[in-house]
């Protein structure tokens, strides 16, 4: 999850992107901003079959994997229409990512601890938010616009990648933990 939050300040580079390589202005950088939310809610309009899914955790992680591969399509690409159509993609992954990662997370907590660990969300969604900004800021110092993104949504994939592996429990968990549900 806080992986994915890192990757959503790509948004930042959008300006660049406008004017480096997709020779357009205002209204580019307009619907570059516009794509990933229109994914997101598509995926929220047609997010219902996330509540049945078998192993919610493999799903999570493999829409986090699908979202860091929008963001290497998007660094390979020098098409408009081709980032757009990626960043819609990335919206609809991230969203269904972060839909199947919050009912996890209160699926998995007793009622007790659920303010608190709402707290530690925001916190999380917050300081990633922040964190991935300065990132790619970064990495947009000394790589063209399309290289950060490339080089961002590579690490992430690879990262992603070791954690699908290292992450048995996950993988293996159900949406809501059946001991909390007998109390």
């Amino acid at each position: 999850g806080t992986l994915v939050t890192l990757t959503t300040a790509i948004r930042v580079l959008f300006p660049a992107l406008a004017d480096n390589v997709y020779g357009g202005g205002a209204w580019t950088v307009g619907l570059m901003y516009s794509a990933v939310p229109l994914g997101a809610t598509l995926g929220a309009i047609v997010s219902g079959w996330a509540n049945h899914v078998k192993k919610p955790g493999v799903v999570m992680m493999l829409t986090s994997l699908g979202a860091f591969l929008c963001l290497i399509g998007i660094g390979m690409s020098e098409l408009f229409a081709a980032a757009l159509v990626l960043l819609v993609a990335f919206g609809y992954l991230v969203s269904i990512t972060s839909l199947l990662q919050y009912s996890l997370v209160q699926g998995h907590t007793p009622d007790h601890y659920l303010g608190r660990i709402n707290g530690i969300w925001t916190a999380q969604d917050a300081s990633g938010d922040s964190l991935g900004t300065l990132g790619i800021g970064i990495l947009g110092k000394f790589l063209s616009s399309l290289g950060s993104i490339f080089a961002f949504g590579a690490v992430a994939a690879g990262l992603g990648l070791i954690m699908f592996g290292a992450f048995k429990t996950l993988r293996h968990s159900p949406m809501n933990d059946p001991t909390l549900q007998e109390n």
